[in-house]
Order: structure tokens, then C-alpha cells, then sequence
């Protein structure tokens, strides 16, 4: 790609609602969307008012990405108690033990999964 083109980062808008950018003429759904485009296309070309609304979307990006982040995170956290417990009744039943043997291990699994979960929700590093 030549220095002046880029990936397109958001869906685009069509109809009356878009938002143009006054540069390219490309269209956005958004203006956190256009403020974004505008700064990573167009830096060079910003005033004042604009780059500090590209700051502030930029800022607002990061903010969604680090809760995204940590949901995620939580979501793994919870992924080894499941696996535990599906691999439990998977036995269990391949013993022909009855799977009433599952309900003694649900607690503590679910627990450490919850907790593990809890964790990776609280940290702040992204």
C-alpha cells in the first residue's frame, strides 16, 4: 500500500446518515469513527479542535479494548473449571458410575472457576 492509503478500520455507512470525511470523501457510521480515521489518514492535515478529537476517540478505543480485554480474560478464567468438570463426567460415565458422582465436584470446580474468573476481571494490566 502507498503511504497515502490504509486499511479500512470501520464498517463504512452508506445512505444520508454518514458521516464524510471532508478529506476523502470516505464515509464512516460513527464520528468516533471519523476522528479516528481522520487522525490515523490524515494527522498531518489537523488543526487543533480535530486532533484533540482524535485523542479523545483514540482514548475511548483504548478504554473498550482494555474492558474487552479483561471480559475475555474472565471468560478463559471459567474455561479450565468446565473442562474439568466435563472430563469428570466423561469418566464417570465411561465407569459406569452414574454421573451423581459430577454433583460432588460442581461446587469446588465452580468455585476455583469463579475465582479465577474474578482475577483476571480485577487486573489492570492490559
Amino acid at each position: 500500500m502507498e503511504a497515502t492509503q490504509h486499511a479500512p478500520a470501520f464498517a463504512h455507512a452508506a445512505g444520508p446518515a454518514a458521516l464524510p470525511c471532508l478529506r476523502c470523501a470516505e464515509p464512516f457510521l460513527r464520528q468516533a469513527h471519523l476522528d479516528l480515521h481522520l487522525g490515523r489518514a490524515h494527522l498531518h492535515a489537523l488543526g487543533e479542535a480535530e486532533r484533540d478529537a482524535f485523542a479523545r476517540a483514540l482514548a475511548e478505543e483504548e478504554a473498550w479494548l482494555a474492558a474487552f480485554r479483561r471480559r475475555m480474560r474472565a471468560a478463559l478464567g471459567m474455561m479450565p473449571a468446565v473442562f474439568v468438570l466435563l472430563v469428570s463426567a466423561g469418566l464417570l460415565l465411561a465407569l459406569d458410575l452414574g454421573l451423581w458422582w459430577v454433583f460432588l465436584l460442581t461446587p469446588g470446580t465452580l468455585s476455583f472457576g469463579a475465582l479465577m474468573a474474578y482475577a483476571e476481571w480485577q487486573r489492570e494490566d492490559a
